[in-house]
């Protein structure tokens, strides 16, 4: 999963829908499906390049990573990690990208954040393999007698609670505190120069998701989001988020944040959902 900071870069690339799903089976082994698409408009490209290649429709077709680059991708995702496949593919909203599958022996070796390869009309070069950013958060799971657990990192999440700001002594007089002034016309808390509008066009749909989903029966977890077999670990739906004020504002302070202070962010604000515990457990029937 990107770090929150990287969900407004994200979002410059138009209106996006990415998802992770790391299916575990109860002997360790399993997958790692990733699958990326994005809205067509007047102003914003689907993918960054394109190969020439039409789809069925006569229009073009999102270029793929290249394989090279996929390979080379899946070693950082942990050792035994293998890259699978690549395929072009449509989400049920008509938007057009890719789904990429690798595979795994032993979920003990997986150390997941997201830092899919670029789409390219060729491989890329020798050596030039995504790095791991400071600020991603890292999924990484152990798998011992039938018992999964599940733990979010990132530098600085455990870190103790900054202090409180000294007390100032009290509100201030202000005239114009007695009635709220004109709302600005554009948004300027990550976008500026954007209008409202054309910021609610860019993310209408746009969400972004890290799930686990257990090959077998559960018998217990403590896992906060769940759905059957499917654990939820990350949820962002940034068209919810921006449906109230404080939805972006909150959103872009969020990377100062600790574990705690995170986690109880996440739960007050609608479209955001995240299961930080340390750990998260899930115990095979």
């Amino acid at each position: 999963m990107p770090a929150l900071a990287a969900v407004g870069a994200l979002m410059l690339q138009g209106c996006v829908e990415e998802s992770t799903v790391i299916k575990i089976n109860r002997d360790g082994s399993g997958i790692i499906h990733e699958r990326s698409y994005a809205a067509a408009t007047d102003d914003f490209a689907i993918f960054p390049g394109l190969d020439g290649k039409k789809g069925k429709d006569g229009k073009d077709e999102p270029a793929l990573p290249g394989k090279a680059a996929l390979e080379e991708y899946a070693a950082t995702l942990g050792e035994g990690v293998t890259f699978q496949s690549v395929k072009r593919s449509t989400n049920k909203k008509g938007w057009k990208g890719y789904e990429i599958v690798f595979a795994f022996e032993d979920i003990n070796a997986v150390r997941y954040a997201r830092n899919t390869p670029k789409p390219e009309s060729g491989d890329r070069a020798e050596g030039d393999q995504p790095k791991k950013k400071k600020d991603d958060f890292l999924a990484t799971f152990t798998m011992q007698d039938d018992e999964l657990t599940i733990k979010m990192e990132k530098e600085g999440l455990d870190k103790a609670a900054a202090a409180p700001a000294p007390d100032p002594g009290g509100p201030t007089i202000d005239p114009y505190a007695d009635a709220s002034g004109p709302r600005p016309a554009e948004t300027d808390i990550m976008f500026p120069g954007m209008s409202e509008a054309m910021l609610e066009t860019m993310v209408k749909g746009m969400r972004m998701g890290l799930f686990v989903q257990i090959d077998d029966e559960i018998a217990k977890t403590n896992a906060a989001h769940r759905n059957g077999k499917l654990i939820t670990l990350f949820h962002a739906d940034l068209g919810a988020l921006l449906e109230n004020d404080e939805g972006m504002a909150t959103l872009n302070s969020l990377e100062t944040l600790n574990r705690t202070q995170l986690q109880e962010a996440a739960d007050d604000l609608d479209g955001l959902d995240m299961d930080l515990q340390d750990p998260i457990r899930v115990r095979f029937k």
